[in-house]
């Protein structure tokens, strides 16, 4: 153990020598230092230039390897720039700029370049809040949209999953057909309703309704949304199923929901690979099916020996639709569209999951007689797990019928 620590000792002190001289030649450097990796915080003025020049003209960037850079003999590099490139300015020294250039592919080149070559470009320091406002591309062509919160938008869509769950979930105790619960399912759809016009006449919409003049973006969605509902239908009532309907404990369900939790952490783990080699809306539609096949399984068997392993394949099934409609979303919208269409997707996906949890347990308190019954009533459990392999199935057939089509031209709202 001695002699490790003071291997270790020794290892640390010959770096610190090591690094001696880099340091030295940095606090020597009198200034002439200009490199990418210390640009970006070696000043709090930045200013942006453009190249001038003849058409032709070849700017070079000087490099600060010595003490006489960049005016020195020597010092000249071979990179360079051409009239009308703009390049950021970091700070000036003598006659020479630190000057940092992103060209459309590669990677950037930072370097001095002489100031008498420069047209200094006046931009406002301090712009106002909505002057960030709009599309903003990069070379890459992703557009990033800064626009104003969608304030009646949120307000809507929030209210209106709020009413509909609240409906379902307090229906037993108020009863179907009293004014509450229908006047709280009927506010919730307004509302939802409500939301859909806002979106369509606003100018910075919450979601862009145009997304969805894409089929094959709808099929994701919808495919996606229903696999994560059924995702929880089997989380939440499997369990409910193993420890209230069959009286296991805790501990003895955990183990049998191992089976389950391997499954769907191995079919997300492989999910990235087979995407490489397949489409990903086909495999969200194979791993729905299997799905729904492994459910249709579970609510028919009564061994252990036999619901344990068709929980492993309802998990490969499952793991697979989830994973992958992040993917198949990015698949099937033209790419300035990915990030607006991945939110929609992880949206829906997230709020129908909870909102059809719980009008799942509407219905199961309505099959099983009482809230009281409802979770030792193994009927009724397989049925609303039965429920979850139709829909399934649903997905998988949206999938099967739309994936393909071709891509159509989508045009952002303004």
């Amino acid at each position: 153990m001695r002699r490790l620590v003071r291997t270790a000792l020794v290892l640390a002190a010959c770096s610190l020598l090591s690094t001696a001289p880099a340091f030295a030649e940095v606090e020597d450097s009198n200034g002439n230092m200009c490199r990418n990796g210390a640009f970006a915080h070696e000043s709090k003025e930045y200013r942006l230039a453009k190249i001038k020049g003849a058409a032709g003209d070849k700017v070079h960037f000087y490099g600060d390897s010595h003490k006489r850079c960049p005016a020195g003999n020597n010092c000249r590099l071979q990179s360079y720039v051409v009239p009308t490139d703009q390049v950021i300015v970091s700070r000036t020294s003598e006659k020479f700029a630190c000057s940092w250039f992103q060209p459309r592919r590669g990677s950037e080149t930072v370097g001095w370049i002489e100031t008498d070559r420069l047209a200094w470009i006046e931009v406002n320091r301090q712009p106002a809040e909505r002057e960030w406002l709009g599309n903003w591309r990069g070379w890459d062509d992703n557009v990033i949209r800064i626009s104003k919160a969608d304030e009646p938008g949120m307000l809507t869509i929030t209210g209106g999953l709020v009413c509909i769950s609240l409906a379902f979930d307090r229906g037993e105790a108020w009863g179907w057909t009293s004014i509450h619960t229908i006047g709280t399912l009927i506010g919730g759809v307004v509302l939802l309703i409500s939301f859909v016009a806002i979106e369509a006449r606003v100018r910075s919409p919450l979601i862009d309704l145009a997304l969805f003049r894409n089929r094959a973006f709808d099929a994701v969605v919808l495919a996606g949304s229903l696999s994560n509902v059924v995702f929880c239908f089997v989380a939440v009532f499997s369990a409910m199923y193993l420890q209230q309907a069959r009286g296991m404990s805790p501990f003895d369900a955990g183990i049998v929901f191992l089976a389950l939790s391997a499954g769907a952490g191995s079919a997300s783990y492989f999910s990235g690979r087979l995407a490489e080699r397949f489409p990903a809306d086909r495999l969200m539609a194979i791993g729905m099916l299997i799905s729904a096949g492994g459910i249709v399984g579970l609510t028919s068997v009564q061994s252990l020996w036999l619901y344990t392993p068709l929980f492993l394949v309802t998990g490969i099934g499952l793991g697979l639709g989830w994973a992958l409609a992040n993917v198949a979303t990015q698949a099937v919208v033209p790419p300035s569209f990915i990030g607006a269409a991945s939110g929609i997707t992880l949206t829906s996906l997230v709020m129908l999951g909870a909102v059809g949890v719980a009008i799942a347990a509407a219905v199961l308190e309505l099959l099983a007689g009482s809230p009281s019954a409802a979770g030792s009533d193994a009927a009724a459990i397989n049925a609303v797990l039965r429920t979850g392999a139709a829909l399934a199935f649903v997905g998988a057939v949206c999938l099967l019928a739309f994936g393909r089509h071709p891509t159509p031209d989508v045009v952002p709202a303004t």
